[in-house]
């Protein structure tokens, strides 16, 4: 018998606890989301795990390898992945992503060495499938008692409870899919050998909280799912007659407990299509309301027909992690009517899916083909005989990894769902046979085995080094994360550009530290110079050297990502309305090719119509106003903007026509609504002005500008005390204002407020 050393201990015991760990596991900081801190354990899961193996197999000079397809066709994805990384160039962001992206090359090499781990960690399949359920029990115990506790007392945040509809775990829908998962696993296994003893209240409370929170989360499509598996399973039971429960009538008991699966499968199946019905009755607390957004099947679908222009683009897509880019390039137009026009999605409908667009179709073959190795699992454990008292721990993971997976295909998890996925598929891939492994000897006799020893060590090197990637690049973002935290405390720039140093000094290739640098440049530029004359101008020299290079380096990590070039534009931008030479040409050029990275957005033009505007040039500032229209009717800003160009080439009733648009399509918009006002003022309709202007007070009391164009319309209509009751609250707003006191004067002295000697002051005031 072979003696397990220290280093196997720690393999095995990284295997049983990760399934726990990664349904509760976070960091509590509010730099760090919970998508981060789950893919940070799982690199430093696989990553110890890793080193354990490799040393307690170069002790061995052996590697004992389970039998089947399902280790095999896993493998397949992060070589494919990493294929279409090398076609398009190998990006960073392919590589491995900072805010948890699984679709990334390391992440899939992650997840692999997830599914490696559970699979060598045991020789036999129940024994493994016991272990990992039970870690799974404890960790849901622990991940519903801190959800219920959070709904008890929605104060108390943790630091990443931010409201009701978040949790630990991941998503709203990911808690109400892993609370499903969960539910399953209580009806298959309860009375069974798996839940005995203390085990058993422990899948009891674990049962009944994992139901109430399904309730508050109601999510339809996981009832669905959860009535089919339950169904399913109770069928599959009482057809192999298993003892489940100990009964002197064995026959009887079977019967018993499929109908009872028969009804809470029913159950859930009526939930999801009525179970509103029963939220609506749930106390205040826990009536919790979440809005989820995905593109579309068919949007999904519009976006892989762009990217498929070729061969190349066919078989391995446009490359890991370029989903948000192609979104820009190919998305739907139709998506500019909704309100997430502006949404730069990462993936599509589902996973699986989204992967037939960026890795292409040996991206989806290496899905079909794991797919098609668990159900041939499944059906060769089917056939096989194996004792009543595993059978059920068994069939258990396996209808649990199929329920996993399905919510691959129509779903976009996050690293959570995918790790205990990837977990049960492991524990499936123990083999079919107890013992039964594929012997691999590491004793290097003559070039054989040298090359086998080499051959078979290059996947732990590989993971070590996926983990180490992962770990890096998530590491940087959290550091940016932690700057615009800073930042929103204290809004000062030192500490928040310090971090970001750091952050970049991690990962050069941080393409979102770069556009944050860019941020905070040019906020670190304007405090500079909103303090006169104290900064040197030296220093004002070296910011805005630091910033202009930041903004460079975004679009010379990632040239395709628009928003790389709308950082870089907005410097150029501001540098333009200071009067620094050429940065009005940089600033047109930058936006331009955003504009070509997202054409079906609106935002480019609107961006670069502002930019003519301060320019003023109105031809071309109303050209582009008319396209971004074009692309998005219902889009209040481009509509304000336009009105103001009409209203500056003097065509003042389509400025009042596109005024009015603006403020109807976003009544709450103060703003809007000063911008009629102000427009019907300058073209004599003061009564309407009025009107306008009183709206937009009424929404914003303090709004000085609206107030003083209100005060004017006041008085051009003879409501002189109106008038100057809203004039001397101006003033108390701004009583640095020299033009004030002398139109209240008037006023007082029965004038007109824009006399003569005050009108021309006046006149910005207008504008």
């Amino acid at each position: 018998m072979r003696r397990d050393s220290i280093a196997d201990a720690i393999f095995r015991f990284c295997a049983v606890i990760l399934p726990g760990l990664s349904v509760v596991f976070f960091i509590p900081a509010a730099s760090v989301t919970v998508t981060q801190a789950k893919t940070l354990l799982l690199a430093a899961v696989v990553l110890v795990a890793g080193i354990a193996w490799g040393i307690a197999r170069y002790r061995d000079r052996e590697v004992r390898l389970p039998s089947g397809f399902i280790s095999l066709a896993a493998l397949l994805l992060p070589v494919t992945y990493a294929l279409s990384a090398l076609v398009h160039g190998v990006s960073p962001t392919s590589l491995a992503g900072g805010m948890g992206e699984q679709d990334t090359v390391a992440t899939m090499a992650l997840l692999f060495g997830c599914l490696l781990l559970c699979a060598l960690a045991f020789e036999d399949r129940a024994l493994a499938a016991i272990a990992y359920t039970r870690s799974l029990v404890v960790g849901g115990l622990v991940l519903m008692a801190v959800q219920i506790f959070h709904l008890i007392l929605p104060e108390i945040s943790l630091g990443v409870l931010t409201s009701s509809a978040t949790s630990i775990f991941g998503s709203w829908h990911e808690l109400g899919i892993m609370s499903g998962l969960l539910f399953f696993i209580v009806c298959a296994l309860f009375g069974s050998s798996v839940a005995e003893g203390r085990w058993k209240w422990a899948f009891l409370a674990l049962g009944i909280s994992s139901a109430l929170m399904l309730f508050v989360v109601n999510m339809s499509d996981v009832w669905y799912a959860l009535g089919a598996f339950v169904i399913l399973f109770g069928l599959y039971q009482w057809g192999t007659s298993e003892p489940v429960f100990v009964s002197r009538r064995v026959g009887n008991a079977s019967t018993v407990r499929m109908i009872a699966m028969l009804a809470v499968g029913i159950v859930a199946l009526v939930s999801g299509y009525g179970g509103s019905l029963v939220y609506t009755h749930l106390p205040a607390p826990l009536q919790i309301l979440n809005t989820e957004v995905r593109p579309s099947l068919q949007a999904t679908f519009a976006v892989g027909k762009g990217v498929f222009t070729g061969v190349v683009p066919v078989v391995f897509g446009s490359g890991p992690n370029t989903f948000t880019r192609e979104w820009s390039l190919y998305k739907p137009t139709g998506v500019n009517d909704s309100d997430f026009w502006n949404v730069d999605f990462n993936a599509g409908v589902g996973f699986i899916p989204s992967a037939f667009v960026t890795v292409g179709l040996l991206g989806v073959l290496s899905w079909l083909l794991l797919c098609i190795a668990l159900i041939v699992a499944c059906v060769g454990f089917v056939r096989q005989h194996v004792r009543a008292l595993e059978r059920m721990a068994i069939a258990t993971m396996f209808a649990s990894a199929f329920y996993l997976v399905l919510f691959h295909v129509q779903y976009v998890p996050s690293a959570g769902l995918s790790i205990l996925a990837f977990v049960l598929l492991g524990a499936l891939a123990v083999g079919d046979t107890r013992g039964r492994r594929q012997i691999v000897s590491l004793r290097p006799y003559d070039k054989t085995g040298y090359v086998r020893a080499v051959a078979v060590m290059i996947i732990p090197a590989a993971l070590i080094f996926s983990s180490v990637l992962t770990v890096r690049a998530i590491i940087s973002d959290v550091l940016v994360n932690a700057s615009a935290v800073s930042y929103s405390k204290t809004n000062g720039t030192s500490r928040p550009l310090s971090l970001i140093g750091s952050a970049l000094a991690v990962n050069p290739h941080n393409a979102r530290a770069e556009r944050a640098a860019v941020e905070l440049g040019l906020l670190e530029l304007l405090q500079l110079s909103a303090q006169g004359p104290t900064p040197t101008t030296e220093q004002l020299q070296q910011s805005l050297k630091a910033t202009i290079e930041h903004g460079l380096a975004a679009v010379s990590i990632d040239s395709g990502d628009y928003r790389n070039w709308l950082a870089i534009a907005n410097l150029y931008q501001n540098l333009a309305g200071a009067g620094v030479q050429g940065a009005y040409e940089n600033a047109k050029t930058a936006y331009e090719r955003a504009r070509t990275n997202n054409p079906k957005s609106p935002l480019p033009l609107i961006l670069l119509a502002q930019l003519h505007i301060a320019q003023k040039n109105y031809s071309d500032a109303l050209e582009l106003l008319n396209q971004a229209i074009a692309l998005k009717g219902n889009l209040p800003a481009a509509y304000t903007l336009r009105s103001q160009v009409e209203a500056a080439l003097n065509n003042i009733p389509a400025a009042i026509a596109d005024a009015a648009i603006a403020a109807q399509a976003a009544p709450d918009d103060p703003q809007g609504w000063y911008n009629l006002g102000i427009i019907l003022y300058s073209a004599g309709r003061y009564q309407e002005a009025v009107d306008a202007l009183e709206k937009a007070v009424a929404l914003q009391q303090d709004y000085a500008n609206a107030l003083f164009a209100l005060g004017l319309s006041y008085d051009r209509l003879g409501r002189t005390d109106d008038a100057l009751r809203v004039l001397l609250y101006v003033q108390k707003l701004n009583p640095a204002d020299t033009t004030l006191p002398g139109m209240i004067k008037n006023l007082q002295m029965g004038k007109p407020a824009l006399s003569p000697e005050t009108a021309t002051q006046t006149s910005a005031k207008k504008e």
